[in-house]
Formats: C-alpha cells, structure tokens, sequence
C-alpha cells in the first residue's frame, strides 16, 4: 500500500511541476479544462517551445510516465494479493458495500485496520485513525 501510496503522490507532483513548469513559460495547458487527457498528453510531447523547456518538459513527462506505471503495477500486485486471500477479500467485500467506498479505499481501510473482529464500535475506528496520526499503528 505504501509503495502505492508513494507512486501516486509522486504522479500529483509530477503533474504539477508540468503545469507549474508551462505557467511559468507563459505556455497554455494544452486541454482548455485542463485535463490529463490522453489528447493533452500526446500534444505536451510534441508541445512547441524552446530547447531548454523541452527538455525539462521531456524529463518531467518521463518522471509521470514512470510513476503512472508504477502505481498500476503496485495496484495490480495489490488486488491479486487481495484475491488469494479469502478472509481479507471477505473483509474488502463487505467495505465495498458502503457507498462512497471503492476498492482502493476499502483495500487500504482492510490493510490498516487488520483484523475486524477485533473492532467493537465505530469509536474504535475514530481512536485508530487519531492513533495512527500520532505515530501509532495499534487498534486502541
């Protein structure tokens, strides 16, 4: 999940120096919304703009490329651990039944919490969390 976790915060940022690196140069995104469309990403690749900022764009985009593969493939590791376990899949199965809860989350919530029989009350769930914020990783 860490390793996940680390991929994708590192994507957010990539994103934003891209972004932060063409406000900079005056140059606009290349999708008016400002999407990272699969469009916007063929057209920052072939972007016009000078020798310099191609090659900081370039090394950004690569940077991206890296980390959106990476989180897929930390994810993919992630669900097909999931699956071979039957009691944990159980666990992420019930989570998905709330609204609001994908599978990321409820992988994550899975993972954090551990075992649910442990868990009395929703107060439990609050007093981990607060835990956790402190640099503790037990169920009160």
């Amino acid at each position: 999940m860490q390793l996940r976790d680390t991929h994708v915060r590192q994507l957010t940022a990539s994103k934003l120096r891209i972004k932060s690196l063409l406000l900079f140069e005056g140059i606009p995104f290349p999708d008016p919304q400002e999407k990272w469309t699969v469009r916007a990403m063929r057209e920052l690749q072939t972007l016009p703009c000078s020798e310099t900022v191609r090659f900081k764009l370039d090394d950004l985009l690569d940077t991206l490329h890296f980390h959106f593969q990476a989180a897929g493939r930390a994810t993919k590791q992630i669900r097909q651990y999931c699956l071979h376990d039957p009691e944990l899949q159980q666990s992420i199965n019930l989570l998905l039944s709330l609204p609001g809860i994908g599978w990321i989350v409820a992988s994550h919530l899975a993972a954090r919490v551990g075992d649910p029989q442990q868990i009395k009350n929703g107060k439990q769930i609050a007093g981990f969390w607060r835990q956790r914020s402190q640099g503790r990783w037990f169920c009160p």
